[in-house]
């Protein structure tokens, strides 16, 4: 229940319950080295699971890359933004370098209580999903005061200002799915990443925690629940030391 929803995150088709069907709704691991466990599961359609099953964040950020770059454009069924889509997911649960991560967009929200292994990602995630309710940027502006000192607090705010038209065009939505589209359609614009890329690059990725810790703590993020997992306990239950299956049984014979 707490990870259901209507559309696939990486085709937007709406889910259904009829077997077979491309558009069926049905779990998938986001981490495949890893378990179906809590923090790493996700729901997709059936053709976007089929298509993701063999693709982490690398291989899938590449096959992106190839389809944006043509001739062709679309694989399994999927094109440059699916896919795209596909790597954006994937990364939330891949231990990647603080740098890198804070270059990636943010074309793909976080589905529910999926974990996220870098922090910069969940500081994007944070910012982005406080412009889909109205009060935004007074919640920003207080956000904005946590931040170290007045050139990143530069930066940030003309991160904010590149946001902001998108974000009035999706509140000018009544569905909550297509103002969540419209905020992750943002994160294509060239301009948008450039600037949060020159923030976010002033930041460390310690900085970038304590930031979601402390605008949690001192409740200025509003319909998102942040919860901070111990490095020990974030991949509790993922068995990935055994690629996610389970031990094997103990034998007993008896004689």
């Amino acid at each position: 229940q707490q990870i259901d929803t209507a559309f696939c995150p990486i085709t937007r088709e709406a889910l259904n319950d009829r077997r077979t069907d491309t558009n069926e709704r049905s779990i998938d691991r986001v981490r495949n080295d890893a378990g179906y466990a809590a923090g790493n599961v996700v729901m997709l359609s059936r053709a976007a699971n089929a298509t993701k099953a063999r693709h982490d964040h690398s291989s899938a950020a590449e096959v992106a890359r190839s389809l944006a770059a043509g001739p062709v454009h679309n694989i399994a069924g999927l094109g440059a933004e699916a896919w795209q889509r596909i790597a954006v997911l994937t990364s939330f649960v891949t231990e990647l370098p603080h740098a890198e991560a804070a270059r990636i967009p943010l074309t793909i929200l976080p589905p529910n209580r999926l974990r996220l292994f870098n922090p910069i990602q969940a500081l994007q995630a944070l910012l982005t999903r406080q412009m889909a309710t109205p009060g935004w940027s007074q919640r920003l502006a207080c956000i904005e005061t946590l931040l170290p000192n007045n050139e990143v607090r530069g930066d940030f705010n003309r991160f904010v200002l590149a946001l902001a038209p998108r974000v009035l065009t999706a509140q000018s939505a009544i569905d909550p799915q297509r103002i969540r589209w419209a905020l992750e359609d943002a994160w294509t614009q060239p301009l948008l990443l450039k600037r949060w890329t020159k923030f976010a690059l002033q930041l460390t990725a310690a900085q970038a925690e304590s930031l979601v810790q402390r605008a949690a703590a001192k409740r200025l993020v509003q319909h998102l629940h942040v919860q901070q997992h111990a490095a020990g306990a974030a991949t509790e239950g993922w068995a990935i030391e055994r690629r996610g299956f389970c031990a094997a049984a103990a034998v007993i014979t008896t004689h």
